[in-house]
């Protein structure tokens, strides 16, 4: 391991800028300018990478990676920013450009994304892209085909520039933005007062908190990143604190020194706010006309509301409010039965491009979903836990009923959550197709209610 300097100078005529970057190096062999750009175009190819390159005028420098480049991508290619001691010092032009168009990747992950906002935006968007008119008998899946003969034809760059119009648009995040506040508000506790704060630290953003009168906390339950980062607010030229206001969502700016804690007794200043005391609520208030202005659908906002159940067991949310859990997130799910269509609550799915799936095996899901609430965290001996009920009391659920269980991974020896079982004459199956549990089970809870609203 070394600790390496390297010195970008920018000369212009009499004068010259500097900006010097301390970095550990956790192996001898690495050449640390090609890890670096290798680490530069990994961060190209994210949205919030994709963003900064072209706002910046297709230029990517030495000083837009420092500043904007995270460590966590830094150090799967052997090192990280540091500021400690110096074993070796280099210097750059700080005007050399460490990405290229070369560089640019159009992931299938990108390109899906791009055509589920195709299919948003119309038939005008979808023949845009395609560049030709749509037959009017063509369905679904034959434009999807057609989409994808077309961008096979396409360059990376003219691939990117519909993703920048259409997936990349500030408008986009905004409303993206406004339906994850309303998740995590029905997530808060009813005990306390929902928050969208800005924490100050290297995932400096605005976070989902609840206030429950002693101090502020991440809402961990939602999540433990931040609803949008500074670098995507500044990107997309978004004035939170605007779109807070009209929301009527309490705000502050805090230190994030806390974060781990989850407590923020030191904060640094706070928005003025007449607000901040009071609970959000959307049923009996006019937000018709804020609706209206950011364009978010009136049957989604309806749905907006805090639930009326604590911490661990947060409410369904039906998916014809059109909220939904991010893609590959793992979420508990109402759904009907193939044959008798009652609801039954047994199952752990996760959204991917639009689609369900079973998070045991990655099945397409063919049953109708009405709703999904978030998973709970799995049960762990270390931690105190009253919904996990421990294998190791000798307390077993009846026979033949379906219960949550944290199991140990057939790899990685980790506990898991994301699974149904039951017991029969002593032995563990799997509620998804009756197959032998093959893993350790350690604990296991009730299903709980499932969702009875308006299907």
């Amino acid at each position: 391991m070394r600790r390496e300097l390297i010195t970008a100078i920018e000369q212009d005529g009499l004068n010259n800028r500097i900006v010097n970057m301390l970095f550990i190096v956790h192996n001898e062999n690495i050449d640390l300018q090609e890890a670096i750009k290798k680490s530069a175009a990994e961060y190209l190819n994210t949205d919030e990478g994709l963003l900064a390159y072209s706002g910046n005028g297709n230029s990517f420098k030495w000083e837009d990676f420092w500043k904007s480049v995270s460590n966590e991508i830094c150090r799967k290619y052997g090192f990280e920013k540091d500021t400690v001691s110096i074993s070796r010092e280099t210097e750059v032009d700080s005007k050399e450009e460490l990405v290229s168009e070369k560089d640019l990747v159009f992931s299938e992950e990108k390109l899906e994304r791009l055509k589920e906002e195709l299919f948003d935006n119309g038939i005008e968007a979808m023949e845009e892209f395609c560049g030709c008119g749509i037959p009017e008998h063509y369905e679904k899946d034959s434009i999807d085909n057609m989409m994808d003969e077309i961008a096979s034809q396409m360059s990376v760059k003219e691939l990117l520039q519909f993703y920048e119009k259409y997936f990349l648009s500030g408008e986009k995040r905004k409303r993206r933005l406004i339906q994850d506040i309303g998740i995590a508000q029905r997530l808060t506790p009813k005990s306390s007062t929902f928050e969208v704060n800005y924490l100050v630290g290297e995932q400096a953003g605005w976070y989902a908190c609840r206030n429950d009168g002693s101090g502020s906390k991440v809402l961990s339950i939602y999540s433990d990143k931040p609803l949008l980062t500074q670098m995507e607010a500044e990107t997309y030229g978004m004035d939170v604190e605007a779109i807070l206001e009209e929301l009527n969502v309490p705000h502050q700016i805090k230190n994030q020194n806390c974060l781990n804690s989850g407590n923020y007794s030191q904060m640094l200043s706070v928005y003025p706010n007449k607000h901040l005391n009071t609970r959000i609520e959307t049923y009996g208030v006019d937000v018709d006309s804020q609706m209206d202005e950011l364009n978010i659908p009136q049957k989604v906002m309806s749905q907006i509301r805090l639930n009326s159940g604590n911490e661990s067991e947060p409410d369904w949310i039906p998916v014809d409010t059109g909220l939904f859990p991010r893609d590959n997130e793992n979420v508990q799910i109402t759904y009907l039965g193939i044959y008798d269509r009652t609801p039954y609550c047994d199952g752990i799915a996760y959204r991917k491009s639009g689609k369900w799936y079973w998070a045991l095996d990655d099945s397409d899901i063919v049953v109708p979903i009405t709703a999904w609430k978030q998973n709970c965290k799995a049960y762990k001996e270390t931690e105190a836990d009253k919904a996990w009920v421990p294998v190791n009391t000798g307390l077993f659920p009846e026979e033949q009923e379906a219960v949550q269980v944290t199991y140990l991974g057939y790899n990685d020896h980790k506990p898991h959550c994301d699974a149904f079982a039951f017991l029969e004459n002593g032995k563990w199956y799997w509620s998804l197709d009756e197959g032998d549990v093959k893993v350790p089970i350690i604990a296991w809870k009730q299903t709980g209610e499932a969702y009875e609203g308006k299907i």
